[in-house]
């Protein structure tokens, strides 16, 4: 179903998304909020559309300026096995604008909008330098209506648990406290997702990162994405990047799968795309990707979408 439009073509997903989550079921659901059900909720993580018809994706492949469409729309792929998550995606012959978002309800933010979590933690640990940049490119490229910004949210706080999506970065060792190992493997088991990427490719925040995972998930590993793996193809097809060092690759990802869904990835090189991410940021001794921000776009819809 993906036509492949070079090394870093797009495909163009389109969708209404929102959510937050609630903690315990492990379900992902669909509804018009991205806020917590409040601050006793025991239930599930919402990961939301906005109306029954509207839980459709539609995915079309986005040509670069000037390429001519095809001709012809394939058919889409039959769903697999009944599982209610997997969704047809019809083949659109070229990119189609993004909706006029609605005005804000007054009183509060637009509950259609997704929120992404820019974690603290280990007493104050978190991260100034990963760039929010990718959030605009998906709100731009797909139908993903996202916050333009980050939200700072404590790893063991409720909060957390209002946001389907969070960042985890920084450098050097580190350790999590008990409230905040608990409350993240809760997040991840009721359907919320962690992007982890070492900032300057920092191998004591990977070792940190590596020892956390598994004293959270010790029956379960990080395992290499391979390069036909969804999350290089669910926007823009990414099958080489360029580094900070100069080499050209596969960006290395690894993934930790628990109950058949993929609930973390970590990039050990670093997305944090740091050359757009302000002033005072700068990879000074890392070898990140360079092609972050379309990879960063590309797993926040796999997690959206799976």
């Amino acid at each position: 179903m993906r036509r492949n439009s070079g090394d870093s073509g797009a495909t163009g997903l389109e969708s209404s998304v929102s959510g937050g989550v609630t903690p315990g079921s492990g379900t992902t659901m669909s509804r018009e909020t991205c806020r917590a059900e409040g601050s006793n909720t025991t239930g599930r993580v919402h990961i939301t559309a906005l109306a029954a018809l509207s839980l459709m994706l539609v995915t079309g492949i986005v040509f670069a300026a000037g390429e001519p469409g095809p001709t012809t729309q394939p058919s889409p792929a039959p769903q697999q096995g009944g599982d209610d998550r997997v969704i047809d995606y019809p083949w659109a012959p070229q990119r189609r604008p993004s909706p006029v978002p609605p005005a804000p309800q007054q009183g509060g933010d637009d509950p259609s909008l997704v929120h992404c979590a820019n974690l603290t933690y280990s007493g104050s640990k978190t991260s100034v330098c990963f760039s929010d940049q990718f959030l605009a490119q998906a709100a731009q490229d797909t139908h993903i209506r996202t916050a333009a910004h980050f939200t700072s949210v404590r790893m063991d706080s409720q909060e957390l648990f209002s946001h389907p999506f969070a960042i985890l970065t920084g450098e050097g060792d580190f350790t999590f406290t008990d409230a905040d190992r608990d409350n993240l493997k809760r997040y991840l088991l009721s359907g919320g997702f962690l992007l982890a990427s070492a900032g300057c490719s920092s191998q004591p925040w990977n070792t940190s990162l590596q020892g956390e995972v598994r004293r959270m998930f010790p029956d379960a590993k990080l395992t290499p994405l391979a390069a036909d793996h969804p999350v290089f193809h669910t926007v823009y097809d990414v099958t080489t990047s360029a580094y900070k060092s100069g080499d050209l690759r596969l960006p290395v990802l690894q993934g930790l799968e628990i109950d058949g869904r993929i609930v973390l990835i970590w990039s050990p090189d670093g997305l944090n795309d740091t050359a757009n991410a302000g002033p005072n940021c700068c990879c000074c001794g890392g070898n990140e990707v360079k092609a972050a921000k379309k990879i960063n776009v590309n797993i926040l819809a796999y997690a959206l979408t799976h």
